[in-house]
């Protein structure tokens, strides 16, 4: 979508640990292919990494050192595991140059009722103003109400599903260390999602595999970016019994 505007992406892989990698951002805003927006998933996906606030103060000065516009991904604000500490960039005061895009659409399970917003810090409302029409006329009334309806009312629903996806994070490490030794996990904090390092299986394309042999349908890493090809994605938000029918496919498939 970003390339149908128009626009070239600068890929920055994140570290071996999944964190954010700020000197490789710093080398790209200085580059000769200098960026005007950087894009960031907090919580991450598909990772499920949690930034902290020392890190997302560091992105956001950065971004304001070298002019780029900080906008930032919250879709998944919602979904962190119980105990776990999620900071919303608007809340720290150097990060008032960022631009948060946000939607109940994944916390909710509402995606089906396309809606979402802007919310603008104080040092970027002219970015809002630069946005064509119809990003700020996409929303159909029927979404605004569920979207509205699940963000006044239902915070104890979502408290709930990340209590069961914490349980299926549990479940998920020890089925993997069970069955499937050649899959590694680095299991995170945030999101229903699990990021899956299958390099081990020596599977050329490992999603291709598992939907295949296995008749599980998992999102494929190559779709992430380059260098990703040997990933997979896993959905969490799911009964128990399915991940354990699913892992036990795939073992058996390999």
């Amino acid at each position: 979508m970003i390339e149908g505007y128009g626009r070239h992406i600068t890929q920055v892989p994140l570290t071996g640990e999944g964190r954010l990698d700020l000197a490789a951002l710093a080398e790209a805003f200085a580059g000769p292919e200098r960026p005007t927006a950087y894009l960031l998933c907090s919580p991450h996906n598909p990772t499920g990494t949690v930034h902290t606030a020392e890190e997302l103060t560091a992105v956001a000065r950065l971004c304001r050192e070298h002019d780029v516009l900080l906008v930032v991904d919250e879709i998944h604000a919602v979904l962190v595991d119980p105990g776990a500490r999620f900071t919303p960039i608007l809340a720290l005061p150097e990060a008032q140059n960022a631009v948060v895009a946000f939607s109940a659409g994944k916390g909710w399970n509402l995606a089906a009722f396309k809606g979402g917003l802007y919310i603008a810090g104080t040092d970027a409302l002219g970015a809002l103003d630069r946005l064509p029409p119809l990003a700020n006329q996409s929303t159909g009334q029927l979404a605004t109400l569920a979207h509205t309806a699940a963000l006044v009312h239902a915070q104890d629903w979502v408290d709930e599903v990340m209590t069961e996806v914490a349980a299926n994070k549990g479940l998920l490490a020890r089925l993997l260390a069970e069955r499937l030794e050649g899959i590694t996990w680095q299991r995170q904090p945030g999101t229903y999602l699990a990021w899956l390092d299958c390099s081990a299986l020596g599977l050329a394309h490992p999603a291709q595999h598992f939907v295949e042999r296995a008749r599980v349908a998992l999102n494929d890493g190559a779709t992430f970016g380059p260098g990703y090809e040997s990933f997979v994605r896993l959905n969490l938000a799911a009964n128990p019994e399915l991940i354990e029918r699913a892992v036990a496919a795939m073992a058996a498939s390999v």
